[in-house]
């Protein structure tokens, strides 16, 4: 096992069904989290049109055609689109990359998901009220969509600890936990401007004694054909650190939430999609999702789950989008576990080559692959939203107490730069 630069990032090969490399599909994002994605449509045969603002994306360099567009510039993306006639317009890991891409499915004609019907989902104020007209457990909240901070008594209904979250954004910006109003009053701003679009946020109850967990599911022709829970871990800035499997939910709540999803999906019509999920678990009840997107989980969810179980969750993405007739997933069950560690710096440093050492060293046995974004000498962001990673592992362990010790082992000598005492 050897590290690489995200310039390699890489997926296992997959049996692929060959199309004629004059079909484009184009792919919005270039993360090392859509790499694959690009991975797999080039596997069967199609010509990738990527685009991405940021040039130092590893997907770019994957890309048959990369752009240096921005997700959020619909005009350009609809230009460059008309220019190129694709099959297909595809994203993953970013509500923003799904909205955009369902812009453009629209304005098209192609298949895909819509952009009502990503909003209804991906904007947190208009979910909860979704969640509410179908009967759906959803914890008590509030929305803010004022520039200015409303008075205390608008909160009074929900109280606190509170969570706010910002109406529509990527990853973890903006949120926080607020105990009090003035914690409130120093989030505000931030979570208001945050937001994609709409501005403001939700202020919505923090459910005291309920874990957070991960889901993945897959909607085949109109039904939920694949559902799992992951173990889910986050910082001290919310930015999640691993996912792991097989998750927490047991069949009967799993039941439920695939119920949950089939009402949502159901309601707004959407036959095939991905579906990111973030659930509250507590004994007694029912699972409340809390985060729902029509789209793969970045991470390495979708990574986590093709090694765990043995399909391609961004193989069934662009089928979704290029074929008329899917088969439902074959599942193999998960011989121990499987997670992923994201690496991210809580402060900023310099990446060392001592650290970089002490990594590989300490997944060295566990990995399937291990990945660096950043090279020893460059310096290290503050790791508060899952584009500040510097790199990733995918390891196996036999039990989930040895992935939550791997996991405290990374996360030390990221702070320490040498493994811990």
């Amino acid at each position: 096992m050897t590290a690489r630069h995200s310039q390699q990032c890489f997926f296992l090969p997959w049996p692929h069904q060959s199309q004629s490399l004059s079909l484009t599909v184009i792919i919005l994002g270039a993360s090392p989290f859509i790499v694959p994605l690009i991975q797999a449509a080039k596997r069967r045969g199609f010509r990738t049109l990527v685009c991405s603002n940021l040039p130092d994306d590893p997907g770019l360099r994957e890309a048959d055609e990369p752009h240096l567009i921005s997700i959020l510039d619909d005009a350009a993306l609809l230009q460059i689109a008309k220019e190129n006639n694709p099959v297909a317009v595809l994203s993953a890991a970013s509500d923003l990359g799904i909205h955009a891409a369902s812009v453009l499915n629209k304005s098209l004609n192609l298949p895909g998901i819509r952009p009502e019907q990503v909003e209804a989902v991906s904007d947190k104020g208009r979910f909860h009220q979704l969640q509410q007209s179908l009967g759906l457990p959803a914890p008590d909240c509030v929305e803010v969509a004022t520039k200015s901070l409303p008075p205390a008594s608008h909160f009074e209904s929900v109280g606190y600890p509170a969570i706010v979250k910002p109406f529509f954004a990527s990853g973890s910006r903006g949120v926080a936990r607020v105990n009090q109003y003035q914690d409130l009053e120093a989030k505000h701003s931030a979570a208001y401007e945050q937001s994609s679009g709409r501005k403001g946020y939700v202020f919505q109850q923090f459910l005291e004694g309920y874990q957070e967990v991960g889901c993945e599911a897959m909607i085949i022709n109109g039904k939920v054909e694949f559902l799992e829970s992951t173990h889910k871990f986050t910082n001290a800035h919310h930015a999640p650190v691993g996912h792991c499997v097989p998750g927490p939910l047991n069949p009967e709540q799993l039941q439920h939430v695939s119920n949950q999803v089939s009402a949502i999906a159901a309601h707004l019509g959407v036959e095939q999609s991905p579906v990111n999920l973030d659930i509250m678990l507590k004994a007694g009840t029912e699972p409340v999702i809390i985060d729902m997107g029509f789209r793969l989980g970045g991470n390495l969810l979708p990574r986590v789950m093709a090694e765990a179980f043995g399909f391609n969750p961004y193989d069934y993405v662009v089928r979704m989008a290029t074929e008329s007739e899917l088969e439902v997933p074959d599942r193999s069950a998960s011989k121990g576990f499987v997670g992923s560690l994201i690496f991210g710096s809580l402060q900023q440093q310099i990446f060392t080559q001592e650290m970089k050492d002490a990594l590989l060293e300490c997944v060295a046995s566990h990995a399937v692959e291990c990945v660096f974004d950043q090279e020893p000498g460059e310096e290290l962001p503050v790791f508060t939203q899952g584009s500040c990673r510097f790199g990733h592992a995918l390891v196996r362990t036999s039990t989930l107490a040895e992935y939550v010790h791997l996991l405290d082992k990374v996360n030390g000598i990221i702070a320490h730069g040498v493994t811990p005492d």
